[in-house]
């Protein structure tokens, strides 16, 4: 009996399973656009749902329309009004999310109002950083701008001083410097600790004159707060202060005008500040003070030149005389690199300078430093 052999042709291996991947990948897709819809209609369907529970809630609430012999216009108003809410469906959804926002906003404000108060218990106040707004009285405006920049009359500054005793139960006084350190500064570091003493002697009072008044407040006199005697505390504390701002103002010039070329100290040193340390025409000032320099030296003469001859006294024909000097040769000179101020000026410009503040700057500068530029190499 002759065996019969069926042959079956197989795909090979790596292709089927590629067919199999992307019919996989088909049935996934497939799931997913399936699944998204069935939950877009089960979306659908809760919102009916709530619908037709708001519709049914109303129904029950309805005024029933028996005949009576008089109505109203707020009742036939209200009957016309549940009519259209039947006759409108969307009117009835449009109710129930405006009914849901409320209760979100509702939600988010009593959110927003307890982080709030948490946040002033903790000291962290959410509208800090929002400027108050307040109204300044003019006279008190331009007195005491004026004292702030002028600094505070010696005999007010006095009286207000030695009005407040420091040194009392409420102790303001500025701490004192240990005997034991003293010798061990110098003079300037021990002028610098007295302008701190000075100063915190200043603060110290203005900080008396504040407890004084809010203490007035916290705890009034049986006759009452004396309003003169309220505005004296305050006013006190305002002046002291502000010849404070001045005297910090003092300081900071005190490290920065011994930098400045000496022939602009003169200008500076008369000049007030304002919104900047040096006032706003710095500028202006300095352009006057070149050009009365090149005024100052265009009409100087310059002195003639006086030219001495001396005759040598012949002595010993075969040495020289005791007071003879061989003549120096002169020395080769080298010619310097490139002068201080185009260095200076070229890295100013470099940094984006104008050529207007370039020369303000070249100004201050001294002429030691420019010196420093105009030496000429070693070699």
């Amino acid at each position: 009996m002759k065996e019969r052999f069926v042959v079956v042709s197989r795909m090979p291996e790596h292709k089927r399973k590629k067919r199999s991947r992307s019919r996989s990948r088909e049935d996934h897709h497939a799931k997913r656009r399936n699944d998204g819809k069935i939950e877009q209609l089960q979306k659908e369907v809760n919102n009916l749902t709530k619908v037709v529970e708001t519709l049914v809630s109303l129904q029950k609430k309805k005024i029933p329309r028996n005949p009576s012999p008089k109505r109203n216009e707020h009742d036939i108003k209200s009957i016309d009004d549940d009519e259209n809410k039947e006759n409108n469906p969307e009117s009835e959804e449009n109710l129930w999310l405006d009914r849901n926002e409320e209760e979100e906003l509702s939600e988010n404000t009593e959110q927003n109002t307890t982080k709030n108060s948490a946040l002033k218990i903790l000291g962290m106040d959410p509208n800090d950083s929002k400027f108050k707004n307040v109204k300044y009285h003019p006279e008190l405006k331009n007195t005491w701008l004026k004292w702030k920049n002028e600094g505070l009359p010696d005999k007010n500054k006095k009286d207000i001083l030695e009005s407040y005793n420091r040194k009392g139960e409420f102790y303001t006084e500025a701490p004192k410097l240990n005997l034991e350190i003293v010798p061990l500064l110098s003079e300037i570091a021990k002028k610098r600790d007295q302008h701190f003493v000075d100063t915190q002697n200043c603060v110290g009072t203005a900080i008396a004159a504040l407890g004084a008044a809010v203490s007035m407040l916290l705890d009034p006199p049986e006759e009452g707060v004396d309003e003169n005697i309220f505005t004296d505390y305050i006013s006190h504390a305002g002046q002291i202060l502000t010849d404070v701002f001045h005297q910090q103002s003092v300081a900071k010039k005190s490290f920065i005008t011994p930098q400045l070329n000496k022939n602009v100290k003169p200008v500076v040193e008369t000049m007030f500040s304002d919104k900047w340390l040096y006032g706003d025409d710095l500028k202006d000032k300095v352009k006057d003070v070149k050009e009365i320099e090149k005024a100052c030296a265009n009409i100087k003469e310059k002195a003639p030149q006086k030219h001495t001859f001396r005759s040598r006294e012949q002595g010993n024909w075969k040495y020289p005389p005791a007071n003879y000097r061989q003549e120096q040769q002169p020395s080769i000179s080298v010619p310097p690199f490139i002068g201080g101020r185009q260095i200076v000026r070229a890295a100013f410009l470099k940094k984006g300078l104008t050529e207007e503040a370039v020369d303000v700057m070249i100004c201050f500068i001294t002429k030691a430093t420019l010196r420093q530029y105009e030496c000429s190499l070693k070699r």
